[in-house]
């Protein structure tokens, strides 16, 4: 009797590689995507599960009241950036230009602790300001590039933003685009609150 055929699932991510894995059933859904272990599969298989993905990017324009000098001090103040990023557990300012955090996600993609390391780079003040972020936990790891640009506006400022995910690797290298950019939509409308927060606004 001919032995019966392994079970396998297989579905195309971004970068348009074929993945196959073993006894690993992907549903996929409206509101993204869930997977969940069949038969003796283990999650230490794909840990260093990598694809080649097109970069992320996102970008917005925010307007404020503070004056440009006042919101470029807030937005390179490491100490003050810590308190603007959720889930977090804890942070160190490390010196004048670099932040390490612990933060615990709450997404369904995303689960457990990630240590973060926020630098700041290519400042200059009152007009600009770059800042890399390399995010790491278990079987997941990820660079993010971000620029804000400020000019003034009336008495007030307006404030350009963009960010990109430069590079994706283990099982956040599956996710779908679209489920990231509604992720980072929720954390960047949390930030831009505690901005106008701490500036009184």
């Amino acid at each position: 009797m001919p032995r019966p055929r392994e079970k396998t699932s297989h579905f195309l991510v971004p970068g348009q590689a074929w993945l196959w894995l073993p006894r690993l059933r992907l549903s996929f859904s409206a509101a993204g995507f869930y997977n969940s272990c069949l038969g003796n599969f283990c999650w230490h298989q794909v840990r260093t599960f990598q694809v080649a993905n097109p970069t992320t990017e996102f970008g917005g324009q925010e307007r404020f009241a503070a004056a440009p000098e006042t919101l470029y001090t807030l937005l390179t103040d490491l100490d003050a950036m810590a308190s603007t990023i959720p889930d977090l557990v804890s942070s160190e300012k490390v010196d004048p230009r670099t932040l390490k955090c612990v933060v615990r996600p709450g997404f369904s993609f995303l689960r457990g602790t990630m240590k973060l390391t926020i630098a700041l780079d290519q400042c200059q003040q009152p007009e600009s300001a770059a800042m890399r972020v390399a995010a790491q936990g278990i079987g997941v790891s990820m660079n993010v590039s971000a620029e804000l640009k400020i000019s003034a506006e009336g008495t007030g400022s307006r404030l350009n933003w963009t960010a990109k995910i430069d590079e994706r690797k283990g099982l956040i290298a599956a996710v779908s685009p679209g489920l990231i950019q509604a992720a980072a939509d929720q954390v960047i409308r949390h930030a831009w609150s505690q901005v106008r927060r701490q500036l009184g606004e």
